[in-house]
């Protein structure tokens, strides 16, 4: 559970500082995350190409490898010079990201008001407002790819502080109050009473 949380922190602060980067440089930002993306594309498409090659003895039940690869290859390269379609599809995406995770923090928050905590709002508030920000985003796209980017920018910064405030404040509220969170079977946490 401890590495979970680290992971899951550490992600958050990474997003928080891309959040950043995307509010002070969205375009700079834009352009290496989009030929980062072509290039990951080329690079997952050559993997499963060579994986093909590689096994010939089980070739016939590894069409899809070569199917896939291929695509993968051609999505990569013809994505490389189109810098201008990433960048008006990046924003939609990350939008909508947003507001998935935007439900997510709102459910979280509402749990912790179940559970008594004080602070439970500020959870729900931020959560409350990457989901409008999102939407407006995912709905409305702006006139300029560089104003979707910082709004972008300020949702991630806002969405993925709640997720450092969340693994800080409640965990250390949790165990100030007695409490322990553990794994249970099936992959959900419980919180329970220290003996």
């Amino acid at each position: 559970m401890k590495r979970e949380k680290m992971i899951s922190f550490l992600v958050s602060l990474v997003l928080v500082i891309f959040g950043v980067v995307l509010v002070i440089w969205p375009e700079a930002a834009l352009a290496v995350v989009s030929k980062g993306l072509s290039l990951l594309s080329i690079c997952v498409g050559v993997a499963l190409l060579l994986s093909y090659l590689l096994k010939r003895e089980k070739r016939s039940i590894n069409e899809w490898k070569l199917m896939l690869g291929v695509i993968f290859v051609l999505v990569g390269i013809f994505l490389l010079p189109k810098l201008t379609i990433v960048l008006s599809v990046i924003p939609f995406i990350l939008g909508v990201l947003v507001v998935c995770s935007g439900i997510s923090k709102l459910l979280h928050g509402l749990e912790y008001r179940k559970l008594g905590y004080p602070a439970w709002w500020v959870t729900v508030l931020i959560a409350v407002g990457a989901m409008i920000l999102g939407g407006v985003v995912v709905i409305n796209p702006f006139k300029t790819v560089n104003l979707a980017l910082r709004v972008v920018g300020v949702i991630l910064v806002l969405d993925n502080f709640a997720n450092v405030f969340d693994t800080v404040y409640i965990g250390y509220k949790l165990n100030k109050d007695g409490y322990v969170v553990v794994d249970s079977e099936d992959d959900v946490i419980d919180i329970i009473q220290k003996d």
